[in-house]
């Protein structure tokens, strides 16, 4: 059905916004304005209407209460030896074949591992290997730790949560214990800092909800700043928040660069392209790559 206005409302007994890949069949008035676009589910975009586009699955409007939940989660993970609470700053999590691998950072570079070889991680606990290195409560240098044994388990709130002990790499001495709390989402959040320099901003790291939010501040903060510069940008934890960090950068018109020394890959390369305008130094390394899916 096409109403007044030469918008198509339903195709046969499907109602268009409910199949957005049926509702353009030849023949059918195009829409011809965003409006238009909008009111049949269509993206508008350089002056057309895309037939076939697939947005991001995190719709433009929720993806800032998104971030900002996804953040609150992350301050409430820690990481806690010897009564003493750390803030856990970046999560890693591998699963491949029957081991699970799970790595924390915390307080600034410190590290803990662990290593089941588990099928999965569920609600059961499972019992695994721990390795890392932090300063002992109390103490101004790392103290590389041996391995020592720990369990991993999902609570009934949600949280992942990690239990053990490590002891010192002399094998002598008392033991660390240590508790690591964290929800899954935190795995999304990425490693990346952003260090700020005149007209110039410098981005490095994984990227993820915390380089959204880093990317609005400095947007909201920091009007002086004219350009992104991509250092070494090993990809994206989140594609698609990644794809909404792009659409701050091409929304605040900022220029993205990339140096002679710069390595940027995967979803780097995205936030790159998304760059008002794009300088590319001679030397730069730009990495793509296709899934094998």
């Amino acid at each position: 059905m096409v109403d007044e206005s030469g918008i198509v409302r339903s195709v046969d007994n499907f109602k268009v916004e409910d199949d957005i890949h049926e509702m353009f069949l030849k023949g059918t008035t195009p829409a011809k304005s965003e409006s238009e676009a909008e009111a049949i589910g269509g993206y508008w975009h350089n002056g057309k209407c895309w037939r076939y586009f697939e947005d991001s699955s995190i719709p433009t409007a929720e993806v800032a209460k998104i971030v900002d939940d996804r953040l609150a989660k992350l301050e409430q993970s820690t990481v806690s030896i010897k009564e003493q609470n750390f803030t856990v700053n970046r999560v890693g999590f591998d699963q491949s074949g029957k081991t699970i691998e799970i790595l924390v950072g915390f307080n600034d570079g410190e590290k803990i591992k662990f290593k089941s070889y588990a099928s999965e991680l569920s609600t059961e606990k499972i019992s695994g290997s721990a390795r890392g290195h932090f300063r002992q409560p109390g103490e101004s240098e790392v103290t590389y730790t041996s391995k020592g044994r720990a369990t991993a388990a999902v609570e009934d709130d949600g949280m992942i949560r990690i239990k053990g002990s490590l002891r010192p790499k002399s094998g002598n001495g008392e033991k660390s214990r240590f508790v690591i709390e964290f929800d899954d989402s935190v795995m999304s959040a990425g490693s990346s800092t952003l260090d700020i320099a005149g007209e110039e901003a410098f981005l490095a790291g994984s990227l993820g909800t915390r380089t959204y939010d880093q990317i609005r501040k400095l947007i909201s903060d920091h009007p002086e700043v004219k350009t992104l510069v991509l250092k070494n940008v090993d990809g994206s934890v989140d594609d698609d928040i990644n794809l909404h960090t792009g659409r701050l950068i091409r929304n605040a018109g900022l220029t993205t660069k990339v140096l002679a020394d710069s390595e940027v890959y995967s979803g780097g390369v995205d936030l790159f392209c998304s760059g008002a305008s794009r300088i590319i130094e001679p030397g730069a390394k730009l990495g793509v790559h296709s899934w094998a899916d």
